[in-house]
């Protein structure tokens, strides 16, 4: 709900041009509630239509240089990256549970299927590399764009991240933390819910739209002021591949 509200004020997604927008469409010029989404058709239980992302077509770009390169070229449209994350895990995510090589650095049982084990250890890399410590995590990071295939990856990511715990997740939705006025604004372009899923383009989508805030051009590159995180300085981009394959996390902050 939250990701499809934000891409309304987004005119570059999907799901602006295809539903929001649409006179044919029963979500023309709607802000969604939770009921909507619950409503909407079920593709894979307990996924239904509106919590699964729309595969799509799209390319990307970014260069990455060094930074005495960027202030002399483009001063003021770009960002640093303060660190990077890489992890992997079994394809099979069945396979997971419990696994071994998990269980020697995480503890007995570790993981179960609230999240995703090479989403904690890509962004624990990360974090060190930037200087953030995990349990402060959600109070030092001020936007985020995160893989939100599905509503339930979203969730999973979370507690990877260590933003919550399985005992507090539902509190820590429930109390809209992750929305716009909340302690770390996440997916506020829309996500892949909004945008779409140009597989190995998103990645940088996510990049790039985590990039709007912290060089202040979102209110130019949305429709108004309305998604725009004023004052963000450090800001997480969050991208999968596979099934949670392969994780990749990094910091990134305004110069």
């Amino acid at each position: 709900m939250k990701n499809r509200n934000y891409a309304a004020d987004n005119e570059k997604s999907q799901w602006y041009r295809s539903d929001f927008n649409n006179p044919d469409s029963p979500y023309y010029k709607k802000e969604l509630e939770v009921q909507d989404i619950i409503d909407s058709r079920l593709i894979s239980y307990p996924l239904k239509r509106l919590d699964c992302c729309l595969m799509s077509r799209g390319g990307a770009f970014a260069l990455i240089t060094t930074e005495e390169w960027a202030k002399k070229h483009a001063p003021h449209n770009y960002v640093v990256i303060d660190g990077a994350g890489l992890s992997s895990c079994t394809i099979r995510a069945g396979d997971r549970i419990d696994f071994p090589g998990w269980n020697e650095r995480y503890g007995k049982g570790y993981p179960d299927m609230t999240e995703f084990a090479a989403c904690r250890r890509s962004g624990e890399v990360a974090y060190d590399m930037a200087g953030i410590e995990y349990k402060r995590a959600v109070k030092e990071i001020d936007v985020a764009e995160i893989h939100d295939a599905f509503s339930s990856s979203e969730v999973q990511i979370y507690k990877a991240l260590h933003w919550c715990d399985k005992d507090n997740m539902q509190e820590f939705i429930r109390e809209k933390r992750t929305f716009l006025d909340g302690d770390v604004p996440t997916n506020v372009g829309g996500g892949l819910m909004g945008y779409g899923h140009p597989v190995g383009a998103t990645g940088l989508m996510s990049a790039i739209e985590c990039m709007y805030h912290l060089n202040d051009t979102a209110p130019k590159k949305h429709l108004s002021s309305k998604t725009y995180v004023k004052d963000a300085n450090t800001g997480l981009v969050n991208s999968h591949a596979g099934t949670g394959t392969s994780i990749s996390n990094f910091i990134l902050r305004r110069p």
